[in-house]
């Protein structure tokens, strides 16, 4: 608990309040003496103190780290199932190939993503399948 205190600039008298509203987790050894704390609770701590920091009461700011970690998790299902293939086609140009319109399926979009942070949409036709 010290070092996490230490590393989010969040009391350890904090840490063990959120603890027992039960908005943050532990684990603890097998004597039940030491609390250690994995990354995703570290996160969490780091977030709610974000809101906190903001002027939002505690409960306001663990339901926005909620609601959050619900859009990481979302967003992290779309770039590991949405996105069929990415390819460097030039320095500093990639194409993020973003698969078939659902209500078009002979079309697909496309993203180009270039060094300088421009970012397009297209809108290609599949080739066609044999």
């Amino acid at each position: 608990m010290t070092e996490l205190s230490k590393v989010t600039s969040v009391s350890p008298s904090q840490l063990r309040y959120w603890e027992r509203k039960g908005f943050i987790k532990s684990h603890q050894n097998k004597d039940n003496q030491n609390h250690y704390f994995d990354i995703y609770t570290m996160l969490q701590v780091v977030t709610i103190k974000y809101f906190l920091d903001q002027g939002l009461t505690l409960q306001a700011a663990v339901d926005h780290e909620k609601k959050r970690h619900q859009v990481s998790r979302l967003f992290h299902t779309f770039l590991m199932k949405g996105i069929r293939k990415i390819e460097l086609v030039d320095k500093g140009v990639i194409k993020i190939d973003l698969g078939p319109l659902a209500d078009d399926p002979e079309q697909k979009v496309e993203a180009t993503v270039t060094a300088a942070g421009q970012v397009k949409l297209n809108l290609c036709r599949q080739p066609a399948k044999d």
